[in-house]
Order: structure tokens, then sequence, then C-alpha cells
């Protein structure tokens, strides 16, 4: 059955009828949250559904955040701009996420918002339309970039110091993130990111995986990120893999995903603590057959490596294996890592091929892998 759109009101807390800024109601009807049902197909019809809903939903925070930050503009921006805006929130910074798949700093539309809610632009496209003229206006971007920045980081703080809305958001941008996947890394990019994380002494990706199904293992994805997005909607057939991370953003993000493509049973997103002792992880003791970490590390204080370093001890298998893919500033903080993980029970090498310099954060790539020595 059809309702109404809602929007959740700050004073009240709760979900109201969405309304106009003039206070009517809309009056827009959006169907209630569609899902896949297990054993159905994700087809491009349901794909469109799921688009659909997310648009319609999208509208209404574009609303909120228009009354509640008092800036029209947001009601002119791409619809997608909202879950770019959320993942901003969630990462407190831009998200690789919203830089592959979204740009909505590159979004033309997003930079019109501005010049539409201009005074002179708007009489100027009036002379135009009176005078059965056609045109338009160049956009110029570089005037119009530092205005949709600071909107959208405004924007990204609003709603990052509302987890009620947070809540909401992360499952509105498993909807999302439909829209997008097919048309970006394709099957190519996919297959070469699928090889840095599943992996191990020279077997890789799909290979890498079929193996350990073929011995009833089980995968950890360590600090997963919102790239876990990637392996779930294009990987075929993979084993149970326990995806965690300490925000409840996205692991209520990748546990909606789950649900939409009809896989909740095989990829389980759960809050659990690297850093903390082993004993509370929620990860079965001594379960998993391979785990992997990527771009996690750095953001770990040094003095908790040994803890890093036992909870991997603690959750992988004997003999069980692991790869570390990620970033230091130091290639003493490179060998520490190193030395300290061979101290605490396992056989780690790093592959020279794949140290080198990041440019942008001045920081030294390199991926280490290792195996359980008991």
């Amino acid at each position: 059955m059809a309702q109404c759109a809602v929007r959740f009101d700050i004073s009240s807390r709760q979900y109201v009828p969405l309304m106009t800024r003039s206070g009517v109601g809309t009056g827009r009807k959006v169907m209630p949250p569609p899902s896949l049902r297990p054993g159905d197909v994700l087809t491009p019809k349901k794909i469109g559904t799921y688009r659909g809903y997310y648009n319609a939903q999208a509208a209404n925070y574009q609303e909120l955040l228009a009354t509640e930050l008092e800036q029209e503009v947001f009601t002119h921006f791409a619809p997608a701009t909202i879950a770019d805006i959320a993942y901003n929130a969630y990462a407190g910074h831009e998200s690789g996420i919203s830089t592959r798949l979204i740009g909505s700093e590159e979004d033309e539309q997003n930079h019109m918002a501005f010049i539409k809610i201009n005074p002179t632009y708007k009489e100027a496209m009036e002379m135009v339309q009176q005078l059965g003229l056609k045109g338009n206006v160049a956009i110029n971007t570089a005037a119009t970039h530092e205005l949709l920045c600071e909107q959208m980081d405004r924007a990204a703080d609003y709603f990052a110091q509302r987890p009620e809305l947070m809540a909401d958001l992360a499952h509105l941008c498993a909807y999302q993130a439909f829209a997008f996947l097919d048309r970006t890394i394709g099957r190519a990019g996919f297959k070469e990111m699928l090889g840095t994380r599943f992996s191990h002494h020279g077997v890789q990706g799909e290979a890498f995986i079929k193996e350990i199904i073929k011995q009833g293992g089980t995968i950890a994805d360590l600090g997963m990120g919102t790239s876990a997005l990637f392996y779930m909607y294009y990987l075929q057939k993979s084993p149970v893999v326990y995806m965690t991370d300490v925000s409840q953003f996205n692991v209520s993000l990748s546990q909606r995903f789950a649900e939409l493509i009809g896989r909740s049973e095989t990829y389980r997103a759960i809050i659990d603590d690297l850093t903390a002792p082993c004993s509370r992880s929620a990860l079965p003791a001594h379960g998993i057959s391979h785990a992997f970490l990527r771009g996690v590390m750095h953001h770990i204080d040094d003095a908790s490596f040994p803890n890093v370093c036992d909870y991997l001890f603690h959750i992988l298998r004997p003999r069980g294996t692991f790869r570390v893919i990620d970033g230091f500033k130091t290639e003493g903080n490179i060998q520490g890592l190193l030395d300290l993980l061979r101290q605490r029970g396992f056989s780690a090498t790093i592959d020279p091929a794949t140290v080198k310099t990041e440019n942008e954060e001045h920081r030294i790539m390199f991926e280490i892998e290792g195996q359980k020595q008991i």
C-alpha cells in the first residue's frame, strides 16, 4: 500500500508528512521500501524501483536541509548529493565511494543550483523566455565550487550530529548505490580490486575464493569501509564474509545492501573493534580462514598495533591467512608492524614491488601477507 512521503522532524523527533517550505503537504506518494525476497532475481526493473525509492526519499532530505540550514539551494541539487553528504558525515571527509561513484562536486546540476537561486540569473532567464529565445548560462564551476563544498560540509556536519538521521540515511544509501555500481569500475576493475583483497601466495581473486569455498572456510573484511559494496554486488559465488566496522552507519548500510541483493546470509556486517581486547570480538574465535585489512592500519595508533595482532591471532584458524594493504608515513612504521606480526605468531612477508610513495598524502604504500603459524 502506498504511503505519504515523510521527513524527520527534529523538534518532535518523529517522522511527519513531508511539508513544503510554504507549509503545505506535498501530497506525493512513495511506495514502502522495496526489497528482494530470498531467491528473487535482481532485475533492471527491480533496480529501477530501488532508484525511484531513493530519489523520492532523498527529496525529503533536500527539503529538510533547505529548511533547517535555511538554504534553498539544497532543493536544486541532484538527488545523489544526499548520499554523498551522508558518506561525508560518516567518514569525516570526502569518501572514496563518493569520489568514485557520485561525484557531487563535479555535478553540473549542483553548480547550476547556485545560479538558479541567483536573482540576476532568474531575471535574465525570464527575459530570454519573454523574447522567445533559447539559451542558457555558462557555468563557471570555479566560482561555484567553493560555495558547493561549503554547503555540503555544513550539511555533513548537520547529519553527523544527528544519529537518528544517520541511521535512516544508512538504509537509504543502500538503495542509492544500485544507481551507480553498474556504471563505475566494471568487471575488469572489479577483478583487480578483488585480487588485492582475496589473495595469498600468488593465488588471487575468484581462484582464491574458490579455494576457501572448497575448504568450507570463511573470510573477514576487517574495517570494511564502503568498498565492501563492490564485491558484495559483483561476486557471484562467495563463502560467508564477516564485515566489521566501528561505525554503525556503515554496518547498517552494508546490512541493508546485503538484504537488497538477497545475500544477507552470506555477507554479515557487524560492529567490532580491532583494538579492543580480543575476548570481546564478535567474530568466531579461531573460525576465520582469511582476513584482510585495507586502509585501516593508518587510522590506528601505533600503541594499539599489538592489540590488532592479538585480534588477528584470536580470529584466524590454525594456518589461516591474512593480508594488510595500507600506507604509512615512514618505512620504519612498516618494518615495525612486520616485526610485531612475526613476534605474535605469524609468518609475514612484504612484497617489495608494492612499496611506493603515494603523492597525495605522502604515504608509503605497502602490502603484507602472512599466515598464522599454529
